[in-house]
């Protein structure tokens, strides 16, 4: 028991709750800036990530204090490229501040993304460079400290898929108000909602705040759960205890693809579906035994055909997809309206977090047919977004700094894990803003480029293939 309330365990162990909370959006409301308004867009807040960015940090503290492990001894090799790209990113979004229409708003945009980016990088660090393996006073294998992060995204994911379910089959929130959950019943104005044979539908939100970015979340718990499973087949995890643990798996991909179906994000069935292809596709490519995706695809293709025959009835209406969609329609003059604003800015931008104060001051929504105040967002376009905001150099630098995170290392199945998540997020930016705009989509979304930067190019993984290393 002693050895489990080490100081290395007791990171894990943060590092793991860090992970199962990247979805709760608890959050304090600080000022708004525009009009009493208590959008994130447009207000501030202190979330619970700000106070996990204090744990880590006094976490480190006392690791490299008492020497347990010596981090300070050991080298992390980052790409210079990613590095001097990053540094270009930081500083150009910082100038933007300045030329922004509303700069405190700018400023307030700033520290969200360093604090973001600053947690994720605690956070990774804890993972990559904690003791080997986390030592449990019960009998079970020890757990490598790095599968803490996919095991806490596919346990959170799992119960925000429930969450989700719920809330569709309610059609009203489930008063988890603490936990982040928007107040939501039939009479609120601004939900998502879909429509199927006439009769309307609350889309799962979870504990996010749009049901998109819980559908973005999901795919991340799914290709942890796939990958979970497909480890399971270690060699010391035989007996009754391995079957037990694949049977939980099991059972919590299913219910991630119910609730990623009830989402009804059609940007996450597709990403979904995509990134579970290219999973079996690398894993059958780099494992040494080809049949340890066996189960894993069997689970993926028996809870789809089980999806189909019960909820099929709401999935295939809508599949369809029309320009004249008002939210297809809404996305394309969104880009068109912030191409405009990248081209007449193309040095510093709009200003960070700025883009909708700045469209909505120079009469760029209603140039664009976007006329009614509550379709005043951002644009639904992480690459665009990024450029109309901060101009064309520092989305160039963005840009960079994403490839040289997506590429490199050797290819294992801890990497095809990493690659297939990562892809699939930059996947999710062609047709959404949050993972630049709302907090819990900035976490996730920079825990998975840091950790992709640390875990391809630290020490810590040289030749250490998942397959020796794990449960």
């Amino acid at each position: 028991m002693k050895k489990f309330f080490a100081s290395a365990n007791i990171a894990a162990i943060a590092v793991f709750a860090f992970c199962f909370s990247i979805p709760f959006g608890t959050k304090k409301f600080i000022l708004p800036f525009v009009n009493n308004s208590t959008e994130e867009i447009r207000a501030a807040f202190v979330f619970l990530s700000d106070v996990w960015l204090l744990v880590f940090a006094l976490i480190l503290f006392v690791l490299l204090y008492r020497n347990s492990p010596p981090l300070a001894a050991q080298r992390f090799r980052l790409p210079k490229i990613a590095l001097i790209s990053g540094i270009i990113f930081i500083a150009f979004s910082s100038l933007s501040v300045f030329v922004s229409p509303m700069p405190e708003l700018g400023a307030y945009s700033l520290i969200r993304l360093v604090f973001s980016a600053l947690g994720a990088v605690l956070l990774c660090v804890l993972a990559v460079r904690t003791n080997k393996f986390i030592k449990s006073p019960l009998n079970t294998p020890p757990l490598a400290a790095r599968l803490f992060i996919p095991a806490a995204v596919f346990l959170s994911g799992v119960f925000q898929a429930a969450v989700g379910i719920l809330q569709f089959l309610r059609g009203e929130s489930l008063g988890l108000r603490y936990l982040g959950e928007s107040v939501i019943n039939h009479g609120t104005e601004g939900v998502a909602r879909v429509s199927v044979h006439g009769a309307y539908f609350l889309r799962a939100y979870g504990t996010m705040p749009h049901a998109n970015i819980l559908a973005a979340f999901l795919v991340f718990s799914l290709i942890s759960g796939l990958f979970l499973l497909v480890i399971c087949k270690h060699r010391e995890a035989a007996g009754a205890g391995r079957y037990l643990r694949i049977t939980f798996i099991s059972a919590g991909i299913f219910i991630i693809i119910f609730g990623l179906a009830a989402t009804f994000s059609r940007s996450g069935w597709i990403v979904g579906l995509f990134s579970a292809a290219a999973f079996f596709a690398l894993s059958f490519a780099v494992l040494p035994r080809k049949q340890d995706i066996v189960i894993p695809f069997s689970v993926f293709a028996v809870s789809l055909a089980a999806l189909f025959a019960v909820f099929g009835w709401a999935i295939f209406p809508r599949v369809s997809l029309s320009r004249a969609e008002p939210s297809v329609d809404l996305r394309v003059n969104y880009m068109k309206m912030d191409a405009r604003i990248a081209l007449s800015n193309p040095f510093l931008g709009a200003g960070i977090g700025n883009e909708v104060i700045y469209a909505e001051n120079s009469g760029f929504y209603e140039k664009f047919g976007v006329l009614k105040r509550s379709d005043f967002q951002p644009t639904h376009n992480l690459f665009i977004l990024s450029a109309a905001e901060i101009g064309f150099f520092g989305a160039a630098a963005f840009f960079v700094f994403l490839a040289a995170a997506l590429f490199g290392g050797k290819l294992n199945i801890e990497n095809a894990w990493l690659r297939v998540v990562f892809a699939g997020f930059l996947v999710f930016g062609l047709f959404d803003h949050f993972f630049w705009t709302l907090n819990s989509g900035r976490v996730m979304f920079w825990v998975v480029v840091f950790y992709s930067l640390l875990v391809f190019n630290s020490d810590a993984m040289a030749d250490r293939v998942i397959n020796k290393d794990v449960i």
